[in-house]
């Protein structure tokens, strides 16, 4: 009788689905009008750039940090396009820069943030920020100067439901050329590789949570184009890696991203006067970010 009782439990074992494989498809909520949430942002850039132009070397050492937790809710916002009016109420912000410290006056007041263009600019109570006030903000804003509100998120995601623990792989030629839009860098998308990956899914509101990880290893060829372009030696590239543990099914603006990236550059441009310019570059950057969506405002 006993020789009957395990092959009875295998099978019954093997007739349930196993724990954790249903599929989720993973979406990530877009801003829209009226959307607030409370956000708590951390980041830190260090690094070494040496520029050699005719035999003489240039050091410059990049330290930068930044810590912020505001309240932020969207104004105006066309779909398909970047936010054109939004405000905050900052109740922290504060960064460093080369060692300085940089405590901008406008903790614990409203900021009216207004894009028109590609242009940011940035007023408490009708009159524009300036100076110190400016630098964190300007820097937090300088990369968003395309009219549309697409993100390399929308490249990055699956297209497909997956379960926990399957992998994907990113259209790494077209994060390539995104990043390569605005001719800051040139990138080898075939020499380049990108992963992601499902590592958690769970309920949490309600909502479908879970935890995403995505690594990027962009091989970089060039800076710039043109006569100016810098010329990049091989083994020049930037790792990305984003952990993103939060909501998923495009409900809430509700979670944190981790962020790092390791940059590596040696080049050298010549200029159309015959003089050339090296440039040995190591940076890395970390970032965390966390947002609770608030629900909507009028």
């Amino acid at each position: 009788m006993k020789r009957f009782v395990m092959p009875v439990i295998l099978a019954a074992l093997l007739a349930v689905p196993a724990v954790g494989q249903e599929k989720v498809t993973i979406k990530i909520k877009k801003h829209a009008q009226g959307n607030a949430t409370q956000t708590t942002e951390n980041e830190s850039e260090k690094g070494v750039m040496s520029f050699t132009v005719m035999g003489m070397a240039q050091k410059k050492d990049e330290d930068k940090s930044s810590t912020s937790s505001y309240q932020e809710v969207i104004l105006q916002k066309e779909n398909g396009k970047r936010v054109t009016k939004a405000k905050r109420t900052y109740e922290k912000a504060e960064g460093t820069r080369d060692g300085k410290k940089i405590t901008p006056s406008y903790v614990g007041k409203e900021v009216l943030i207004e894009r028109t263009g590609a242009a940011y600019k940035f007023s408490v109570d009708g009159k524009e920020l300036m100076g110190e006030d400016l630098i964190l903000l300007a820097d937090e804003f300088k990369d968003k100067k395309k009219e549309d509100d697409f993100s390399i998120e929308d490249l990055l995601l699956p297209k497909q439901p997956v379960a926990v623990n399957e992998s994907w792989k990113p259209d790494v030629a077209a994060v390539a050329k995104e990043l390569s839009k605005d001719g800051g860098m040139i990138i080898d998308s075939a020499k380049s590789t990108s992963t992601g990956k499902l590592l958690k899914a769970y309920k949490k509101d309600g909502r479908q949570y879970g935890v995403i990880e995505i690594e990027l290893n962009m091989v970089m060829t060039k800076i710039a184009a043109g006569p100016s372009a810098i010329e990049l030696n091989p083994g020049s590239m930037a790792k990305v890696t984003l952990r993103f543990d939060g909501c998923i099914d495009g409900s809430a603006n509700s979670g944190t991203m981790d962020m790092t990236m390791e940059m590596k550059m040696v080049g050298a441009l010549k200029t159309a006067d015959g003089i050339e310019v090296k440039i040995d570059a190591n940076l890395k950057k970390t970032g965390v970010k966390t947002s609770v969506d608030l629900g909507e405002k009028k």
